[in-house]
């Protein structure tokens, strides 16, 4: 590799977790996955992940930080986007003075414990979720321009009335607003490359769960949440930028799936990572950057789920 400084980005699956580990985030011992990745490569890093971030958020972080200078100054440098989730709600918070975000749509997730103000954004979740089926027609037709996202069976769930799972409502128009920002995320990614063209961009998919919209057997088949189960057929979608996506070195799993292994995590509640699940997702990180095929990767998918 031949990359000088490396900068991530992404949630708490990359951001670190002290439980996994029994250490503060804030302590040099810290153990990370890019901290392991700048490790072996020898080569400064920043590893600019936060907890609950959204895909949106996580596109900005980059621009979020005061790191602009080492980038720019770096003869090689190499961005990795680790998104997440397609379900966070983003917004600007005004005391923070920048984007931020909850890590849930779930309207039981926004409690007076986080603040007046995030209290608040409840009712802006609220108010986005019953939009009819007229906002969707006339307000995101066309997000993608080549192909995918699209042509929904007849008798497709209506995604813009989550509260009426019995509601099923013909639509060309099937993708859900968390699941379109994802997809503007990814633009808005390769746009770096226009910025900082001495720049190397990746990006791909590392944490998932069970949500609106969510992965089957693969990156591109999204399926109802409340039809879900692995390697379920799902309607696909293309997402922009494939080329650069290090899913592809997965066979186009998400990444947290070589750690789906329970001696992997934290615990079964738990799934972020632990010391060894860690070392496994810096190790195959370290592969797809090389352009190598993870297929350990898929093994173990398949051991985890049998």
């Amino acid at each position: 590799m031949e990359h000088d400084y490396i900068v991530t980005c992404g949630d708490s699956f990359t951001e670190g977790h002290p439980q996994g580990t029994g250490i503060p985030l804030g302590d040099p011992l810290a153990q990370t996955w890019p901290k392991q990745l700048a490790q072996k490569y020898n080569v400064d890093f920043d590893n600019l992940a936060f907890g609950g971030s959204s895909n949106t958020v996580i596109a900005m972080q980059p621009i979020q930080e005061h790191i602009s200078d080492k980038i720019m100054s770096a003869k090689n440098p190499l961005l990795l986007f680790c998104f997440t989730v397609h379900g966070r709600w983003t917004y600007f918070h005004p005391f923070k003075g920048r984007l931020h975000s909850i890590s849930h749509v779930n309207l039981d997730h926004y409690t007076k414990d986080h603040g007046v103000f995030v209290w608040h954004q409840k009712n802006l979740v609220a108010n986005t979720l019953l939009l009819g089926n007229y906002y969707n027609e006339e307000s995101w037709k066309n997000p993608w321009h080549v192909g995918g996202g699209f042509d929904a069976k007849e008798g497709h769930t209506d995604y813009w009335r989550p509260h009426y799972p019995g509601d099923k409502v013909p639509s060309k128009n099937w993708v859900s607003p968390w699941l379109y920002a994802t997809h503007q995320a990814i633009r808005m990614v390769m746009n770096y490359k226009k910025l900082m063209p001495h720049a190397t961009i990746m990006w791909g998919f590392l944490h998932e769960q069970k949500e609106e919209q969510c992965f089957g057997e693969d990156i591109f088949t999204i399926v109802d949440q409340d039809n879900w189960r692995w390697g379920e057929d799902g309607t696909k979608i293309l997402y922009p930028g494939l080329e650069h996506c290090f899913n592809k070195y997965t066979k186009w799993l998400p990444m947290e799936r070589c750690v789906i292994n329970m001696d992997l995590r934290i615990s079964e509640d738990d799934r972020h990572p632990n010391l060894e699940g860690i070392k496994n997702i810096g190790d195959a990180m370290a592969n797809c950057i090389e352009g190598i095929h993870n297929e350990r990767i898929v093994n173990d998918f398949d051991e985890g789920i049998k």
